[in-house]
């Protein structure tokens, strides 16, 4: 069997269905979800109900930003913060610093993606992002262990 090289149509449904369901907790606030591949190009978007499309494009770029870093984008604007660069320094108007995308990981630990999400707070959006990427991560090692 080929390794996996990008999130699938099932993992993106997994990172939909648990983000919806964490938006709808009460008196939670909308959120946008979106999956990237290795190479940041998009490859879902959802917006929960009351989302703008300002908070997708949110999303998008904190993907992307996980996505060509292979970091988290919480750890990355501090590593950029520690060496006294910014991302404006990479010249790339898709990098996003915010909280909220974090890279996925196939079993064999090699990044396939990321996940970006955005409309809580920034420290809420890194922990769903972080939960998000797990899940999937978790998921693909147990697929791999029943072949």
């Amino acid at each position: 069997m080929m390794p996996k090289m990008r999130p699938d149509f099932d993992d993106c449904q997994m990172i939909i269905n648990y983000i919806c369901a964490k938006a709808g907790e009460p008196e939670r606030k909308p959120l946008a979800v979106a999956v990237a591949d290795l190479g940041g190009r998009l490859i879902s978007l959802t917006l929960t109900p009351g989302m703008n499309s300002r908070g997708g494009l949110f999303a998008i770029k904190k993907a992307y930003t996980a996505a060509m870093f292979v970091r988290n984008t919480k750890d990355m604007a501090a590593h950029l913060n520690n060496v006294g660069a910014d991302m404006r320094d990479f010249c790339d108007p898709n990098l996003s610093p915010l909280r909220g995308g974090a890279p996925i990981f196939h079993e064999d630990g090699d990044c396939i993606g990321a996940v970006g999400i955005s409309g809580w707070t920034g420290e809420e959006d890194h922990e769903l992002s972080l939960e998000a990427s797990a899940m999937i991560s978790k998921h693909n090692n147990k697929n791999r262990e029943k072949e």
